[in-house]
């Protein structure tokens, strides 16, 4: 099978990327491939569980409630980039308790099929 590594770093709420990329993920681990989520830059808004603190949301789905049921689809290697959170005021936020929160995205390689949303 193959190991997948999905890097989002869209904004989750002013864009309509995060499903896309929900559906990507919870459908590689469904069908037994490995998969990695690594989220920085804008992609740290996907944590927040507090979609009305955001202006001009085009959607009201609460993605950090989804990002917490990726394990379910064996979506259990997620990474966030910490360096992210400052930059996009989520100190404020109520965040997912999903991943782990690293200084730097754990490196790929060639092997790896890369996603980006």
């Amino acid at each position: 099978m193959a190991h997948i590594i999905i890097r989002y770093t869209s904004h989750a709420y002013t864009t309509l990327t995060f499903e896309d990329m929900f559906e990507c993920a919870a459908a590689a681990g469904n069908v037994g491939h490995t998969c990695e989520l690594h989220i920085s830059g804008a992609g740290v808004t996907a944590l927040s569980k507090m979609p009305t603190y955001f202006n001009e949301t085009k959607h009201d789905k609460n993605t950090g409630k989804m990002l917490n049921s990726l394990p379910l689809y064996d979506v259990e290697d997620i990474y966030v980039d910490q360096n992210a959170f400052a930059e996009y005021g989520m100190e404020k936020h109520e965040i997912a308790n999903v991943g782990n929160i690293v200084n730097a995205l754990p490196p790929y390689d060639d092997s790896n099929i890369v996603v980006t949303f």
